[in-house]
């Protein structure tokens, strides 16, 4: 990557002088050396071989292995030039596969021990270049008002100067469900709607660039503009009127825009069609828009991807039938229930509405009687979702669809997810009029991430009636009991032979969404103050820092929802003055039966039953690790300092006995500190993750271990874990989740499937 395609930020090349320093470099530089030096000095018997060998290592190299070797420039001076090129040619390369087979065969990978420095290495390189990029974010935030993703960006960086790695990069987005920002929609979007293109194509793509240039250039440059894109606007107006999720949208300028890069396509032979409008709208928001200046290539570019999804990627109508009747066949399937709804509630007309009620079609000119769902999932597909999406959610169905490069699939995968999640809707539509509103309109107000997290779910082949659930924008409520039927009015008394009473059946309710899980009985208290009375009488122990101790790790509050299970590592760093490699290790699993968002731990580990005078400066390192909810990948969630002792200046280091909750923070300790000079402040600048605390306790030792207390007896010192304002959301956030009920051997077990 050069350093321009990184906008020239000199911290992302800094590493590369810092590293040089690093001790556990000189180790494996000082190893790789040697070996390089045992496999050279076979060819330096040459005295012409020797002096061309020693001018490519340099005079440092050569001083420190071979400085018993006579080392003497003029040698070469007695061979021809061209005798002399030849040779040096030769030399270089035996050089590079000396040195390509010391770092290979016979180097790091042969050798436990330089194995080991390299690993140590790595962690030291990593730990710098985290800090500098921590640093460079600190120092861009208050001076860029627009929030930046400083890894997209430098993304972006990487697939400008190397586009060749986003080959490798699609088909493993397609299957996590990315969401692009526009940068990298510039980037992939051409590309993989490109990999559809004919290999004769592609190799015309420039010259057809070049076309769609002139034809902008000669339009613009035409008298006549508004008159030839007159024929266009309306369709464009009729659009953005009718479609309620594309309001935010409408803007004289973006109409303008469109009409002009449908114009384009149209002179290319791509003879204008309705539909057509819906994709202009997708491409020209992220290509084109009244908030950014627009010169003549931007144009000409945006009526060629244009152009490129019409010809390549939008199905035409009779895939769009062959999509849309599988998408019904495997709804039959999945769910009878709600395609029976659907298919009944369409036969039936609303009493407020004539009886010939007409429904729009697609096509923007015909009228037909709408008796069908395929007539409204065959407006979904063909528009590209942009007839029923609002911009956001559309951008990242569009993501998926180009990934997939709009094969069948991902269209059917995406429409049964909207089914799925609409299903609270179409189970209470009473007739056609409903359903058609629930198709049309609905859609638009599904939240993004429940999209995501469903079609993950469909993608899965998980179980389609767990999808309704996932949907959070619907008030679940029960089913009142049904009113039993009214008396038969009086008739007249008209002697009859007796016969049998037939009790009334009670009408059917009509199904609603299902309820919400159970929540557990007892409600959550997110945070306690600390009693500091309460807990006088076990503070008042004064332990010296000779005498052992216990650390205790209670639980973890609140694991966020990207995570699932939980473990805890920890390091007891810096035990004794002047011993730093004297450390204890030890790793943590919560209870089973806990629940999951706030897991307990049962959990003692013994300090110094040596009793040997500890440094009072001593650190516990504790980190979260987690398996991601999506991915299913180990992953850290954050990491923490603890100091057990109270060293304050000029006063006795003393146990800091009790209960404590400790914030959870992002990154590592600030590299620059060695680790025995490290503190128990030395995170304290990391942000913080929030609302992700540990409960610990420091105890005096004892055989037994000591049970904890609950939470919400103020036995925690908690002052420095109290929420803010948007923490407290995030707390009512997870009181009100689904799961909050679910254990960690029940969220273990959805892991795996079980």
């Amino acid at each position: 990557m050069t350093e321009a395609s990184v906008d020239k930020k000199d911290w992302f090349n800094s590493y590369i002088d810092q590293s040089v320093t690093f001790s556990s470099w000189r180790k494996v530089e000082a190893k790789i050396s040697q070996i390089l030096k045992q496999n050279i000095e076979k060819k330096l018997m040459d005295p012409v071989h020797r002096q061309i060998i020693f001018q490519i290592l340099g005079d440092d190299f050569v001083n420190k292995y071979f400085s018993s070797y006579t080392n003497s420039p003029a040698v070469l001076d007695n061979i021809r030039i061209d005798e002399k090129e030849k040779k040096v040619a030769e030399m270089k390369t035996f050089v590079s596969t000396v040195i390509s087979n010391a770092l290979q065969k016979n180097g790091p990978k042969s050798d436990v021990k330089v194995q080991s420095d390299l690993s140590a290495f790595a962690e030291d390189l990593q730990n710098v270049v985290e800090a500098d990029l921590q640093e460079e974010m600190i120092d861009i935030k208050p001076k860029q008002k627009q929030k930046v993703d400083l890894h997209e960006k430098y993304l972006t960086g990487v697939v400008e100067s190397e586009p060749h790695v986003m080959e490798y990069l699609i088909p493993k987005m397609n299957s996590q469900l990315i969401v692009l920002s526009d940068n990298l929609r510039h980037q992939f979007w051409p590309v993989c709607s490109s990999a559809k293109e004919k290999s004769k194509s592609k190799k015309n793509s420039d010259k057809l660039l070049d076309k769609f240039t002139q034809l902008y250039r000669k339009l613009c440059s035409s008298p006549d503009l508004n008159e030839d894109i007159k024929f266009i606007i309306p369709s464009i107006r009729k659009v953005y009127n009718e479609t309620k999720c594309l309001e935010s949208l409408k803007s004289e300028e973006n109409i303008k825009y469109c009409a002009i890069i449908l114009k384009i396509c149209d002179s290319c032979g791509r003879k204008f069609q309705f539909h057509f409008v819906y994709y202009a709208i997708v491409v020209q928001q992220q290509f084109l828009n009244d908030r950014q200046e627009n010169y003549d290539q931007d144009y000409a570019y945006a009526a060629f991807f244009l152009d490129q999804i019409l010809r390549l990627c939008a199905p035409n109508s009779n895939r769009c039938i062959k999509i849309v009747k599988k998408i019904c066949e495997i709804l039959s399937e999945v769910d009878k229930q709600l395609h029976s709804q659907i298919k009944e509630k369409l036969l039936m007309k609303s009493s407020s509405e004539k009886s010939d009620q007409e429904s729009r079609n697609f096509d923007g000119g015909k009228s037909v009687i709408v008796e069908s769902p395929e007539i409204y999932l065959n407006t979904w597909i063909s528009s590209g979702f942009a007839a029923i999406l609002k911009p956001n959610l559309l951008f990242f169905i569009w993501d998926q669809l180009l990934l997939n490069k709009w094969e069948n699939k991902i269209l059917q995968d995406i429409s049964l997810t909207l089914l799925g999640l609409l299903k609270p809707w179409f189970m209470v539509a009473k007739n056609q009029n409903d359903i058609s509103r629930v198709f049309l309109e609905e859609p638009s107000f599904l939240y993004f991430l429940d999209v995501r997290n469903a079609l993950m779910h469909v993608q899965k082949k998980k179980d389609f009636l767990e999808i309704p659930s996932i949907n959070r924008n619907v008030k679940y409520f029960s089913s009142e009991p049904v009113p039993p039927p009214p008396p038969p009015p009086p008739s007249r008394k008209v002697e009859i032979p007796p016969k049998p009473v037939i009790v009334p059946k009670p009408p059917i309710p009509i199904p609603v969404a299902p309820p919400k899980p159970v929540k557990p009985p007892h409600k959550l208290i997110p945070w306690v103050p600390y009693n500091k009375e309460k807990m006088k009488e076990m503070t008042s122990v004064k332990n010296k820092v000779d005498l052992p101790f216990d650390f205790y790790i209670d639980s973890v509050r609140f694991v966020p929802d990207n995570a699932t299970v939980v473990k805890i590592t920890g390091k007891v760093l810096n035990m004794y003055l002047g011993q730093k490699e004297k450390s204890i290790k030890f790793q943590v699993y919560p209870e089973l039966g806990s629940y999951w968002r706030y897991p307990k731990f049962i959990f003692k580990q013994a300090i110094n039953v040596e009793n040997i005078p500890m440094n009072p400066d001593v650190v516990i390192m504790l980190r979260v690790y987690t398996v991601e909810h999506y991915s299913k990948n180990v992953c850290v969630l954050g990491s923490c300092l603890f100091g057990p002792y109270s060293n304050k200046h000029g006063k006795q280091a003393t146990l800091r006995v009790g209960g404590h909750q400790i914030r959870v923070r992002h990154g590592i300790p600030d590299p620059d500190f060695n680790v025995e000079h490290m503190l128990a402040s030395h995170m304290d600048d990391n942000p913080i993750i929030p609302g992700l605390t540990i409960l610990v306790r420091v105890l005096p030792h004892s055989k037994e271990p000591v049970p904890p207390s609950e939470y919400e007896t103020n036995c925690y010192r908690s002052d420095l874990a109290k929420p803010n304002e948007s923490e407290n959301k995030l707390y009512k956030h997870y009181q009100n989740s689904d799961d909050i009920s679910m254990t960690v051997r029940d969220k273990a077990l959805l892991l795996i499937g079980q």
